[in-house]
């Protein structure tokens, strides 16, 4: 007769808290890029599908929306980020603007501080990111 062993229990992922009037776009966004980059695509759609919808007015404090300032720990490197989370024309990695539709871009969306998340990296490394700390446009971290 075989041994059972229990299955390693993965930790459980935050659930990412999205502005209602972002969730349209970015389900949008994510839709039209499914054949293009299937992968960050699907990953950004199971996101919004996790996500709880909160009104503007009703979001947390320090929740990473689109525009919003981040710094986090890539927990694989050691190595410190500091970015603005962009929709894709926004997008631009020389001056911290990383688009929502790359692996990091939507592993961030909707996290807090303190909150950790994982990405697959486009090859294929899982990688691990903790939030630091979460700013508004204009302002400080």
């Amino acid at each position: 007769m075989l041994a059972s062993y229990p299955m390693p229990r993965r930790k459980a992922l935050p659930v990412p808290m999205i502005e209602e009037d972002q969730y349209e776009r970015l389900h949008a966004l994510a839709q039209r890029a499914l054949n293009r980059l299937p992968d960050v695509a699907q990953f950004l759609l199971d996101e919004l599908e996790r996500a709880q919808i909160a009104p503007k007015p009703g979001l947390r404090s320090g929740t990473i929306t689109m525009g919003t300032r981040v710094r986090f720990e890539d927990l694989s490197t050691g190595r410190m980020h500091d970015v603005r989370l962009v929709y894709p024309e926004e997008a631009d990695i020389s001056t911290g603007r990383i688009s929502v539709l790359t692996p990091v871009g939507a592993a961030l969306l909707g996290l807090r501080k303190g909150q950790r998340m994982t990405w697959t990296t486009p090859g294929g490394e899982v990688r691990g990111l903790k939030i630091l700390g979460v700013g508004e446009i204009g302002g400080n971290i």
